[in-house]
C-alpha cells in the first residue's frame, strides 16, 4: 500500500507554552506599557501614525497605572448613610393602606439595605448611598406602582432627626402632644403666620428651616392648628410625628 504521507515535509511539533513563557510575556507587556507612559511618548500604531485612537484600558492597564475602579462606599469600608423615610397620611381611617411588610419589601427592591419600619404610620429606616432627595424621589415614584395610590414622602438624615429632637422648643410639653413636622421645603414666614392665627391659646407653633415645631396641647383630632398645617404650607407638604415617636426613631437610627 502506498504511503499517502510520502514526500510531504513533516511540520514541527508545537510545544505547549510553559509557566515561564507566560511570565516572560507578562513582563514584556508591563515593560511596553511603562515605555508608553513615559513623558513625551506618542502612541503610534503599526503603520507609524500617531493619531490612531487608543483602545479603552482594560483592568490590567488600570492597575498598572495606579487607577482604581469605582467602588461603592460599603466596599471601600466607608459608612453608608442611614435615612429615615416618613410617609404622609398612610393607614389613617382605613385609607391609603400600606402594610409595613410590603413597604420593607419595596425598599429592598429599590436596593436599600438594613430596612426596618416602626409602627404603622409609615416610618422607614434604611441604608442607601443615595441622597435624601434621591431616596424621596425613588420612593415617591415606586409607591404608586406597588400600592396603587400616591403618597407624599419626606426623607431625613440622622442629623436632621437629631436636631429636631434636641432643639425642640416645646420639649417641656407632653411628648405625645408635642409634634415635629418634616416639610418638603423651607417653611415661609407667611405660612407660619397663618398657623399662628388659627392656634388656640394653649397651642404653640414655630419653625426652623424645613422643621415645624408644634405643641398641640388640645390634642391632634380637635386642633384647628393641626388641620390647617397642610393647606397653610402648600405647595410644600409636611408630615407630623410626635416627639415620643421621634425619640424612638432616633434611637433606632443610632443602634
Amino acid at each position: 500500500m502506498a504511503d499517502l504521507g510520502a514526500g510531504r515535509p513533516r511540520g514541527r511539533s508545537r510545544r505547549r507554552p510553559s509557566r515561564h513563557d507566560h511570565v516572560r510575556a507578562r513582563e514584556g507587556r508591563r515593560r511596553q506599557l511603562a515605555h508608553r507612559q513615559r513623558p513625551g511618548h506618542r502612541h503610534r500604531d503599526r503603520r507609524g501614525h500617531p493619531d490612531r485612537p487608543r483602545r479603552p484600558a482594560d483592568r490590567h492597564q488600570l492597575r498598572a497605572r495606579g487607577a482604581k475602579p469605582a467602588r461603592s462606599r460599603a466596599r471601600l469600608g466607608l459608612a453608608v448613610p442611614r435615612h429615615l423615610a416618613l410617609l404622609r397620611a398612610v393607614n389613617v381611617g382605613g385609607r391609603n393602606k400600606v402594610p409595613m411588610a410590603e413597604l420593607r419589601a419595596l425598599a429592598g427592591d429599590l436596593g436599600y439595605a438594613s430596612v426596618r419600619t416602626y409602627i404603622a404610620s409609615g416610618n422607614l429606616i434604611f441604608h442607601s448611598e443615595n441622597t435624601d432627595a434621591a431616596c424621596a424621589a425613588e420612593l415617591t415614584a415606586a409607591i404608586p406602582e406597588r400600592f396603587g395610590f400616591a403618597v407624599d414622602v419626606v426623607v431625613a438624615s440622622k442629623d436632621v432627626l437629631t436636631r429636631a429632637v434636641a432643639a425642640h422648643p416645646y420639649a417641656d410639653g407632653d411628648p405625645k402632644q408635642v409634634h415635629v413636622g418634616f416639610a418638603s421645603g423651607p417653611i415661609p414666614d407667611a405660612a407660619l403666620d397663618r398657623l399662628r392665627a388659627v392656634a388656640s391659646a394653649s397651642e404653640r407653633v414655630t419653625a426652623d428651616g424645613t422643621l415645624l415645631y408644634a405643641d398641640l396641647a388640645d390634642g391632634v383630632h380637635d386642633s384647628k392648628l393641626a388641620a390647617s398645617v397642610t393647606p397653610a404650607l402648600k405647595p410644600e407638604f409636611v408630615t407630623l410625628r410626635n416627639l415620643a415617636t421621634c425619640r424612638t426613631l432616633l434611637q433606632l437610627m443610632t443602634d
